[in-house]
């Protein structure tokens, strides 16, 4: 097995036994044991614990991201632009209820450290783009931009959660997805 491999199976292992058992139950040799390697070598990759919780968290924000990210044209409308953010978003969560489990565990109990919070975070600098965007056009209503991303990731955030908790598929996902939006544009776009 190659290095990123050997890396990825051991994220991978960490992910499956957090959401199954809970993070602060599993042993850095648990992991090991699951992805069939020796504790030596997941020390090869993470220095303890709480750097596996990291490298967890940012593997998950960053597939979360991408898979966001994924057809996103930077030409369309402001509105097809942040529509289709939040249709992906739900998309996403949807189809990985698990994964985004363990990432709002993580962020409550404060697993997960600042630094890697903060690396994330720079990918939403997109979303910011498009507020800068949107104001300057006279689309959306101006507003601190760190309030917008606030209010931008807590609604999200509460039609993300609907969906996953009521394990929403085909028709209403779809009714939900653009009923949350609808309720969100409203929210942040000057009325025409």
């Amino acid at each position: 097995m190659r290095v990123r491999q050997k890396e990825t199976v051991l994220i991978e292992s960490a992910i499956q036994l957090f959401a199954e058992e809970g993070f602060w139950q599993v042993s850095t040799t648990k992991i090991a044991e699951h992805a069939n390697v020796g504790t030596g070598t997941l020390y090869n990759y993470f220095k303890n614990k709480n750097e596996v919780i990291d490298k967890v968290y940012t593997y998950i924000r960053q597939d979360w991201h991408d898979f966001v990210m994924d057809g996103s044209d930077p030409n369309a409308s402001l509105y097809a632009c942040f529509e289709h953010a939040w249709l992906r978003n739900i998309q996403w969560g949807v189809n990985n209820p698990d994964r985004y489990k363990l990432v709002g565990q993580l962020r409550i109990n404060r697993a997960v450290s600042h630094d890697a919070i903060v690396d994330l975070e720079e990918d939403l600098d997109v979303v910011l783009d498009l507020y800068e965007r949107g104001v300057a056009s006279g689309e959306l209503h101006p507003m601190d931009p760190q309030y917008f991303l606030k209010f931008y990731l807590a609604s999200a955030g509460v039609a993300l959660s609907y969906a996953v908790s009521q394990q929403m598929r085909d028709m209403q996902l779809i009714r939900h997805v653009q009923s949350s939006f609808e309720i969100y544009w409203r929210a942040i776009a000057v009325a025409k």
